[in-house]
């Protein structure tokens, strides 16, 4: 992995936690849907939202991990990212069957009642699990800035000694 890997990971990182950030903002608008077609409109696009999620998770995975010198671990990290991604994705699927469910009630009472649960669940639930999305994506990006000073001090490490090397040869050869 070079340093171009690494900002193109932190860059990955930043588009994650934009998505992330989209697919809730996509439930809340569900929650102020005025009619079934428009919640239906709102939603359709959440399985392409946690695809291209998931998608750029595994490719950021793919790219070779690394453990920084300090021991934090981007390896660890990623699975600590994908576990708070699930446990958001679970909790998000829930307010979204509740609003189904809101749409096909019997009765304006019980429309009622679903559509409070679902809110509550966005909030109480939901959103506590997308904050634990963002922390486990900011320690992430904590490591790669942590692996990135390490590959820079290695790279520095590098420089300095080939240019010892260069010097030494030089003077053994205007002996």
């Amino acid at each position: 992995m070079c340093s171009s890997d690494l900002t193109l990971g932190a860059a990955d990182l930043a588009h994650i936690s934009a998505d992330a950030m989209r697919y809730r903002n996509t439930i809340l608008r569900a929650l102020e849907a005025d009619s079934q077609k428009d919640f239906e409109r709102i939603t359709e696009s959440l399985p392409t939202q946690r695809a291209k999620i998931q998608h750029a998770i595994d490719r950021y995975a793919a790219a070779g991990l690394r453990v920084s010198r300090s021991g934090r671990s981007e390896p660890e990290d990623i699975e600590s990212v994908r576990r708070s991604l699930d446990q958001y994705f679970s909790a998000a699927s829930t307010t979204v069957q509740l609003l189904t469910q809101e749409w096909t009630a019997n009765s304006p009472a019980e429309r009622e009642v679903l559509r409070r649960k679902a809110e509550e669940h966005a909030s109480d639930n939901a959103g506590p699990k997308m904050i634990q999305v963002s922390l486990a994506l900011d320690h992430l990006l904590d490591t790669v800035a942590d692996v990135a000073k390490d590959m820079r001090d290695e790279g520095t490490k590098t420089i300095q000694a080939s240019s010892i090397d260069r010097k030494s040869t030089r003077l053994n050869s205007s002996h």
